[in-house]
């Protein structure tokens, strides 16, 4: 088996066929297709049964009470069998043939993580940003190299764009079992935290330009909305992101940015503040001895934080 397709769904029966035929209709892998009914209250159960019966060798069907992304991501994780593990959001969908092109480029070179790209679906259609045109570009002539490398490599320290989306790439799953990763249940921007745990572990990793897929922007998700609930799991995240840090005696300049922006950018919003992380961040991290600190000190006295964006 060389995938394993996992798709959580929640109440999202307007977009799930339109998701599981881009899916279905992907050709020359042979891939099973984990789909994790997450406690849908609507029709999404009546659609998945269609799919069953239709492909029923290729598709497994896990139906469980709500645990929210993570857990849905983590039981598809328990029961796949797939040389390589990839990550579908049901409201979302993928152009099949550049799949296949990724996932048969990265296959070939034997990646812990094979990462490619999407495109955001709004109302008026697919569109990119200038931020991922230019870092496309950048990417792009990177060769395979760690996960470490490719992140410090990737980063710029002017006025960046690093992306955590999960859904853009493809897991070898011997290295997360190896590894014990998996999605913090409960967490809003799970993808954050796995991301630089897989980063970490991964010994052989590539970008490729293909913008297989297509990730839909929806107001009044989850991700979308700003309050006070996510101010707080992006500091628990900072948090956990300092402590292995600590762990790990990492010193990137990208590492450290993330958690100033995570930790800083919720003292912004809410004046929520830890103050043992705080102290942590102000004292250990590579940024404080590069005096960046004093960008992030001004604003809670007048606080921009111009040099650094995250996109969760």
């Amino acid at each position: 088996m060389d995938l394993s397709i996992i798709i959580p769904v929640f109440n999202v029966e307007e977009y799930l066929e339109n998701c599981l035929n881009s899916i279905y209709s992907i050709e020359g892998i042979n891939k099973e297709i984990i789909i994790v009914n997450d406690g849908s209250t609507d029709g999404s159960q009546k659609i998945i049964d269609t799919y069953k019966n239709r492909y029923p060798e290729e598709t497994k069907v896990i139906i469980q009470q709500n645990k929210g992304l993570s857990g849905a991501r983590n039981a598809g994780l328990d029961l796949a069998k797939g040389k390589y593990i990839s990550f579908i959001d049901s409201d979302d969908y993928i152009d099949w043939k550049k799949y296949y092109e990724l996932f048969e480029n990265g296959k070939e070179e034997d990646l812990d993580i094979i990462f490619g790209e999407l495109k955001y679906l709004g109302d008026d259609g697919a569109y990119i940003t200038k931020d991922m045109e230019r870092r496309r570009k950048k990417l792009s002539k990177l060769n395979i190299c760690t996960g470490i490398d490719f992140w410090e490599k990737s980063f710029e320290k002017n006025n960046d764009s690093i992306r955590v989306e999960v859904v853009t790439n493809f897991y070898k799953r011997e290295m997360l079992q190896n590894n014990k990763l998996f999605f913090k249940e409960g967490l809003l921007h799970e993808d954050t935290l796995f991301m630089f745990m897989t980063i970490f572990y991964a010994k052989k990793v590539k970008y490729f330009p293909i913008d297989f897929y297509f990730y839909r922007i929806r107001e009044g998700s989850i991700m979308s909305a700003l309050n006070y609930k996510n101010c707080i799991h992006k500091m628990y995240i900072a948090g956990q992101l300092q402590e292995f840090k600590e762990k790990n005696n990492i010193n990137l300049y990208s590492w450290d940015s993330i958690i100033f922006a995570l930790y800083f950018g919720a003292v912004r919003k809410y004046k929520v503040k830890n103050t043992e992380l705080y102290d942590k961040i102000r004292l250990n991290n590579k940024l404080t001895n590069k005096c960046k600190i004093k960008k992030c000190i001004i604003k809670f006295l007048n606080f921009k934080l111009k040099n650094i964006t995250i996109k969760i």
